[in-house]
């Protein structure tokens, strides 16, 4: 695991690698936006900042990249991009699978692409496993409230991404609840076994 960290802090140090995947990032952040622009317009101010999902959290692993070039680490700003990241990525790729054969086949394609697309959001994830460290166990707590807040908000006041129909809603709902216990208990593994002997340096 000693040579992954050491690959991936070469990889963010090649300079046309950290270009290109600033600009896959900024690139898929403003794609993804143009999909919330509906449910935007038809739901209340005071839920807008809770809509928009993966651009959200891959502008936070921009701001990671920008700070890691220069030297600095936030060790919260990391854990709610790596759990933020790999929740939405893993969302899209389970709806686009149970919803397939009710794809319309006009976007079907536009779909599969789009689907294809949110790896770079479990790339970004696997970036920043050498740069995950302790935090404080309120900052866990706040973590998991957060994201199960935004949950009950999207299947319970119904702003959640439009999907073909309702039929696998119910699975989704519980799988999107589930996830934010297993997010939160990988990050510590993580911590734990790669990085026990680090301490939280960086005020966040």
């Amino acid at each position: 695991m000693g040579m992954f960290f050491q690959r991936v802090h070469q990889m963010l140090d090649n300079r046309l690698f950290w270009v290109l995947l600033f600009i896959g990032n900024i690139a898929a952040a403003f794609v993804w936006s143009l999909d919330y622009t509906e449910l935007l317009s038809v739901n209340p101010l005071y839920f807008w900042p809770i809509i928009p999902k993966c651009p959200v959290y891959l502008t936070l692993f921009m701001v990671f990249m920008l700070l890691n070039r220069k030297g600095r680490n936030y060790p919260v700003l990391n854990f709610f991009a790596f759990v933020g990241l790999i929740k939405y990525a893993f969302w899209k790729f389970i709806s686009f699978a149970l919803y397939f054969n009710q794809i319309d086949p006009s976007i079907l394609l536009v779909d599969t692409f789009g689907t294809v697309f949110h790896l770079i959001m479990i790339l970004d994830a696997v970036i920043l496993v050498p740069f995950l460290r302790k935090v404080s166990l309120g900052y866990v707590i706040l973590n998991f409230l957060w994201f199960t807040s935004v949950d009950f908000a999207d299947y319970f006041f119904g702003i959640h991404t439009e999907v073909p129909s309702g039929d696998f809603l119910h699975f989704m709902m519980i799988e999107n609840f589930a996830i934010n216990v297993v997010l939160v208990l990988l990050f510590m593994l993580l911590v734990k076994k790669f990085h026990s002997e680090d301490i939280k340096t960086t005020p966040s």
